[in-house]
């Protein structure tokens, strides 16, 4: 029923926060092997905070790995975040944010 599904999306936002707490760990011993399994963590980590409408509560700890994922010439990691900052941005109907992040932002080349 309806609160097995809360129960689910709650253990969800639980296993996703766990996984950032590794990622953000594993980022001081940096391996460029890692960055695509990382993107993908981000994509997740970001799509159950969609299911559960708490986007607003990521966003900035998504630009803080994006201002990361820079700095470290991580071009999923980059390709990956604007993107998600883009939705998360387009979620809440905040167009000039979204046109701002796009403006001085350089999608990376694949």
């Amino acid at each position: 029923g309806e609160g097995e599904e809360a129960d689910r999306h709650g253990d969800a936002v639980c296993c996703a926060d766990l996984l950032m707490e590794k990622v953000k760990k594993q980022s001081s011993s940096y391996r460029p092997t890692m960055n695509q399994l990382v993107a993908k963590c981000y994509f997740y980590y970001s799509r159950v905070y969609e299911l559960v409408d708490r986007l607003d509560e990521i966003r900035s700890f998504l630009h803080a790995r994006l201002r990361t994922a820079t700095l470290k010439h991580d071009t999923d990691g980059q390709a990956c975040l604007l993107n998600l900052l883009s939705r998360n941005y387009l979620h809440y109907n905040l167009y000039d944010q979204a046109a701002k992040l796009q403006a001085k932002s350089d999608f990376p080349d694949a």
